[in-house]
């Protein structure tokens, strides 16, 4: 018979072993879930499942339509409809929009200016319209400060999950002398529903004004994109 002294003893030590064992896994877990997250960029998703360079939102793992355009479920102004202007919070950018569409700041979005549409009761995160690029925030971008821009935009899909490459990009110079790119970018269904508009910043390479639509009507998109100005 063992005696009761060395059968605590015992079982002070398998206790001491699964709890050092528990402790491990428990440590583990924990650094595998840091090193999975810490990896992430963060983003603000856009229409149709397309990504926007910005605060912590989640990572789309492939592009969902939300609105396409052509439809019902599009934002549009009628032709007597008053525009006014919208200014940057941060930076000096302007644009004018119609008056009956609003526009709001996602939350967690101040670093780059955005503006979201809020509007047929899509999530704000999923409908941003204008914010500011910096390059400098990210060493992936910061090599394109002293480059060509267009090299910036047609690297720009690489940096998110649900695109898979680009479709088209052209150049164009709107009505207030900016030159801009309108780039469509490839989603993991093969599509290529959404615009993208990149505009360089004069005398500022190291920032790019970026738009995006999925739910406004094409004729009201390209008002507002040749709109567009930065201010002093």
């Amino acid at each position: 018979m063992i005696p009761m002294e060395q059968e605590n003893i015992s079982s002070y030590r398998k206790t001491i072993v699964v709890a050092a064992g528990i402790t491990v896994i428990l440590t583990i877990f924990v650094i595998v879930h840091y090193i999975r997250i810490a990896g992430r960029p963060g983003t603000i998703l856009l229409p149709n499942g397309s990504t926007y360079l910005g605060p912590n939102a989640p990572r789309p793992e492939a592009d969902q339509p939300l609105a396409e355009t052509g439809t019902t479920n599009v934002f549009t102004a009628a032709a007597d409809t008053p525009w006014h202007e919208v200014k940057g919070n941060i930076y000096p950018y302007v644009m004018s929009i119609p008056t009956t569409l609003t526009l709001v700041a996602p939350e967690g979005s101040n670093s780059y200016d955005i503006y979201a549409i809020s509007w047929g009761g899509y999530d704000t995160n999923s409908t941003v319209l204008i914010g500011v690029d910096d390059l400098t925030n990210n060493p992936n971008t910061s090599k394109y400060i002293n480059q060509p821009k267009s090299r910036y935009v047609n690297a720009w899909w690489r940096q998110f999950g649900g695109l898979t490459g680009v479709a088209s990009i052209n150049q164009f110079t709107n009505s207030k002398g900016l030159k801009g790119y309108k780039a469509k970018y490839v989603n993991a269904s093969g599509q290529s529903p959404n615009m993208d508009i990149f505009f360089e910043v004069p005398n500022h390479p190291e920032y790019m004004i970026h738009l995006a639509n999925g739910i406004l009507d094409p004729a009201v998109f390209d008002k507002i994109v040749d709109s567009v100005n930065w201010g002093k």
